[in-house]
């Protein structure tokens, strides 16, 4: 024999569990959209990392260039004192500092080439980079956009139910309500809980036979000592699995 208000708990647990699984599936929305975001940050950032490798290219090839200017300088300087030497060791030692200064001016101009390409390459980089982060920021805000709308509908389900909830909680005493809504908040799920042979469904306790037998009575509430869940017998011997089925919004 089952208590009516037993019968009214369940019925209630089930509207619960109904609202719980659409509460969790909008507590997951916002990690989704936060992804979302930071998918997009990331894109953005590849690209700033390019433009940030071209502007060094460029600062690295200014830095060669006026390099080269000093080299070609010198050389231009040395190459006009040659015609004042008197000595032929000093034309020669001029003229070796003047060799030695073009084939390091050959070298910082073959750097320059080399920081050239590879600036080339990197700008080429940025036009394809910067089309892929606009093209995932654009796929990623219809996501968000997306998930923001199922966010809304869900929202508009919970109302929903929370409505039937009050409507139904209307005919369940003011105790029994504050009751059963207590131990579930402290359970974090559900209040009450199935006896399954001689052991509460919830935390597997043995149970005395006189608890038993109260519950079976079905005139009082019985709290399960171990758990503090309200025990009942299932209506059915099949599991009552089905109060743990919760409803998908695509």
């Amino acid at each position: 024999m089952m208590n009516d208000g037993i019968k009214k708990l369940l019925d209630l647990q089930k509207i619960d569990k109904v609202i719980d699984g659409y509460l969790a599936q909008m507590e997951e929305i916002p990690l989704a959209v936060l992804d979302k975001h930071s998918q997009i940050q990331q894109a953005k950032q590849s690209e700033e990392e390019i433009k940030n490798k071209v502007r060094a290219f460029q600062l690295k090839k200014k830095e060669k260039e006026l390099e080269l200017a000093t080299h070609e300088e010198k050389i231009k300087k040395r190459e006009a004192e040659l015609n004042s030497l008197n000595s032929n060791e000093a034309y020669k030692a001029v003229l070796s500092e003047i060799n030695q200064s073009k084939k390091e001016k050959e070298l910082i101009e073959d750097a320059i080439l080399t920081i050239m390409l590879e600036s080339d390459t990197a700008q080429q980089g940025i036009a394809q980079v910067s089309q892929e982060a606009k093209d995932n920021e654009k796929k990623f805000l219809g996501e968000i956009k997306i998930l923001e709308e199922e966010s809304s509908k869900l929202q508009a389900l919970v109302n929903e139910e929370k409505k039937v909830r009050d409507d139904y909680t209307a005919g369940i005493p003011a105790d029994v309500i504050k009751r059963y809504n207590y131990i579930r908040e402290h359970r974090k799920g559900s209040a009450l809980m199935a006896i399954k042979g001689e052991c509460c469904d919830g935390c597997n306790t043995n149970l005395t036979q006189s608890v038993i037998n109260e519950v079976k009575k079905g005139k009082d509430m019985i709290i399960c000592e171990s758990c503090s869940s309200i025990l009942y017998f299932p209506a059915d011997p099949k599991p009552a699995s089905d109060e743990n089925v919760i409803p998908i919004v695509a």
